[in-house]
């Protein structure tokens, strides 16, 4: 069949760019083998010196997998043969000290596999242009600019749109009355790749477009204005019409002095108008209030929150509940032992328009760091406290909850690092349901360092024990699980099993079962090529039921290929002298504030780091052979468990993480939510992202749409030293969380093993 024109404009495009990419690296790969001191020949003097002073990088994997399933409960939505190719190219070319241009190329340059992506053949996922400038005259006048076309992050507030779309965008940074201001415009559609906007004509199915408008006041504050308007294609099944609706939003966010206070607040109002949902012609209304400061002489920190959302703020693209109102008080107070105490209070009013509205209070109390104080100084961990109480107007659901969790390490001796977990819930129905439950949960784990041969390497056995009480129906499970990682050279080998023994009381349908699983991978580096293998396997006897037995073996490559640009040489009109490493990283490692991953460099100095670390009051780290890692709270507005992790060796850092949990605390809100939240706070902190990659939905199948690729959630910041990554990798063990990375470099985004496999 005969591809498309958009199709073939974009082969035409991309096609010599992929080429030149690769000519450019192999003379790179070439000129790295001629040696240092002989000459090139003429031809490769001729490539290499082709456009200088732009850096080409990238990846191209190949990879195969056969799936097979015996049995009614298959984990594999595809079976059988999945093949496919897939490739990155990048570009950066710096023309000046604050000006750049950079591109992006990625997808599927051959798709046979179910699980990559729904099209097969060529199939680009994600291409950006962007030129930003920072020293360009209009005028006398300085104006700084930005722009992207392709695939970008929109954000401009939670309120009103955050999410990955392709199309362009455009900002300038004019000065108004001394202050830097900001006007973005936009445009762009929510689509997964390109080929189903080239071949399906689906880009106005669901196009958004819009302006935001940020000033800065000495008096009062920095203030924020947007506006969007979205259009949807009609849908047969459910809205046979076309959609239009539109959201502004005006927000404010002050910090001042108040006393021996230090506080800041912000607003936000919003209004959404237009098709929204099910109704048409109506207005929604949105508003966002928060408060929080810090004591200026005492350890104290605390904050609240207010939202109210009313049932027609429906905006596409906002991740917010309609119909809900919800409040919250947070106070935080820091020890001089390291230990932080946290405590909160939260409230949700769900359905507050409608005749049975839905009340949610929460109260609890957290306590994470070196919590075992003086009796056992060695025991870090974290302890979370809530109690929960939920109830309609109707009496149809009223409950209280009672959840006590905590996650204990120490060292236990003959060179293991023991860790202790439990959670306690007791579920109190009210209701003539009478639908009660407690559930008890203890694990147990331990590391332990072992050497074989040359490989160096960490055995982690565990267990778990379950017990469900008064529910329907009862239930005892056991887990016992085994991890071996080790490494030497260039190879990584890892082995993880894990079993779940489930005896259920009789009666009621109920069916006891055992399920084994084993994963195993092996990766070796020569060179700029990496191979691996993955296997794993899945069996499952339920009785009464039939057995099901499942597995995957994959092997894959992976090409890395680099062409940096070279320096611009002093003379030229774009020359940035750089500074020496050794001026730079001690100043990065002094910056350290907030102490996250962001601000704890590669290549900074160790001890200076873990110095720096104490100053701001993260103590208590837990050394497990190369890693530190600290339970602490580094994003003060987000609930979940947080663990700062430190990798290293024996002198430098090499990477940094934050680790965060995706269980729910206690908040109404969906897995989904609490992934834009923490999104949103690493938003403020780094602006929006330069990359992502977006594939799925949240959804009741999170586990196994995470762990088989149909969920993936990526973006990246480029920082001075390293680039930083959030997202939700997938993990050999089969966990589920976020985490924030900071590395020199990283996988290709559709190359989801990426977590930090030793922190469990």
């Amino acid at each position: 069949m005969r591809p498309s024109p958009h199709i073939r404009a974009l082969l035409s495009w991309s096609a010599p760019l992929l080429a030149a990419t690769l000519m450019w690296a192999g003379a790179s790969g070439a000129a790295e083998e001629t040696g240092a001191g002989e000459p090139p020949s003429e031809a490769l003097t001729h490539r290499v010196t082709a456009l200088p002073n732009v850096h080409f990088g990238g990846t191209n994997t190949l990879r195969y997998d056969h799936f097979d399933a015996d049995g009614p409960e298959s984990p594999y939505p595809f079976e059988g043969n999945q093949v496919f190719d897939e490739f990155n190219v990048n570009f950066r070319n710096p023309d000046g000290p604050y000006s750049q241009w950079r591109g992006q190329l990625s997808g599927v340059l051959l798709n046979k596999r179910g699980y990559r992506a729904p099209d097969r053949g060529f199939v680009p996922e994600r291409m950006n242009l962007t030129r930003e400038a920072g020293d360009r005259k209009f005028g006398d006048r300085t104006i700084p600019y930005r722009w992207q076309v392709g695939d970008y992050f929109s954000h401009t507030s939670i309120l009103t749109q955050q999410r990955s779309v392709k199309g362009v965008q455009m900002e300038v940074q004019p000065r108004i009355a001394g202050n830097a201001d900001s006007l973005q415009l936009f445009m762009g559609s929510n689509e997964g790749n390109w080929q189903t906007i080239f071949e399906e004509d689906v880009f106005a199915d669901d196009i958004s477009s819009g302006a935001t408008y940020v000033f800065e006041t000495d008096r009062y504050g920095t203030w924020h204005v947007d506006g969007i308007y979205n259009h949807r294609e009609g849908d047969d099944l459910f809205f046979p019409e076309d959609r239009d609706q539109g959201v502004v939003s005006a927000a404010v966010f002050k910090e001042f002095e108040w006393g021996d206070q230090a506080l800041s607040i912000e607003l936000e109002e919003a209004l959404a108008f237009g098709d929204l949902g099910a109704e048409t012609g109506e207005v929604g209304n949105g508003f966002l209030a928060e408060v929080s400061g810090r004591h200026t002489d005492l350890p104290l920190t605390y904050r609240a929150r207010g939202e109210v959302y009313d049932r027609h703020y429906t905006p596409r693209g906002a991740i917010v509940s309609s119909n809900r109102a919800s409040g919250e008080g947070h106070a935080s107070w820091q020890f001089e032992n390291g230990v932080q105490m946290r405590g909160r209070v939260q409230g949700f009013a769900d359905g507050f328009q409608k005749a049975d509205q839905t009340d949610t209070v929460i109260g609890g109390v957290n306590v994470s760091g070196p919590i075992g104080l003086h009796l056992l100084p060695s025991v870090k961990g974290s302890s979370d406290f809530f109690i929960q109480h939920r109830e309609n107007e109707s009496e149809t659901v009223e409950s209280l909850s009672i959840n006590w969790n905590g996650d204990l390490s120490s060292e236990v001796g003959w060179g293991w690092l023991g860790r202790l977990g439990w959670v306690v819930r007791d579920d109190n129905d009210k209701t003539a349901a009478n639908a009660d439950s407690t559930t008890v949960e203890v694990s147990t784990s331990a590391d332990h360092d072992f050497s074989l041969g040359p490989f160096d390497g960490v055995v982690t056995p565990g267990f778990l024990m379950r017990f469900i009480v008064d529910g329907t129906p009862d239930s005892d499970e056991f887990q016992p699980t085994l991890a071996v990682r080790a490494g030497a050279r260039g190879h990584s080998v890892g082995f993880n099993y894990g079993a779940l023994i489930q005896e259920r009381e009789s009666g009621a349908g109920a069916t006891d079962f055992k399920r084994h699983t084993i994963t195993a991978d092996y990766t070796v580096e020569v060179g700029r090529n990496r191979f691996g293998t993955e296997f794993e396997y899945l069996g499952l006897d339920r009785k009464p039921g039939e057995d099901t037995d499942a597995w995957n073996l994959g092997i894959f490559w992976t090409f890395t290929f680099d062409r940096p640009g070279r320096p611009i040489a002093p003379g030229h009109p774009a020359f940035l002298e750089r500074p020496s490493a050794e001026v730079t990283q001690p100043l990065v490692a002094a910056n350290i504030k907030a102490g996250d991953p962001g601000e704890i460099a590669p290549g900074l100095p160790l001890a200076e780091t873990r110095k720096r670390l104490t100053q701001i009051g993260i103590v208590g780290g837990v050394a497990q052979t190369d890693l530190d890692v600290y339970e602490t709270p580094v994003l003060r507005r987000i609930d979940q468990r947080q663990r700062l992790v430190v990798i290293h060796d024996d002198e430098t850092v090499l990477a940094s993480a934050l680790i965060i949990e995706l269980d729910d605390a206690g908040a109404i809100e969906t897995a989904g939510q609490r992934f834009e939240r923490v999104r949103e706070e690493l938003i403020k902190r780094y602006g929006p992202p330069v990359r992502g990659l977006e594939r799925g939905q949240f959804g009741a199948t999170l586990l196994r749409d995470v762990n088989t690729d149909q969920l993936i959630r990526i973006v990246e910041w480029d920082l001075p030293h390293g680039v930083l990554r959030f997202g939700i990798p997938r993990r050999y063990d089969g966990q589920v969380r976020m985490e924030l990375q900071h590395r020199q470099s990283f996988p290709p985004p559709a190359e989801t093993h990426w977590s930090i496999e030793a922190v469990r």
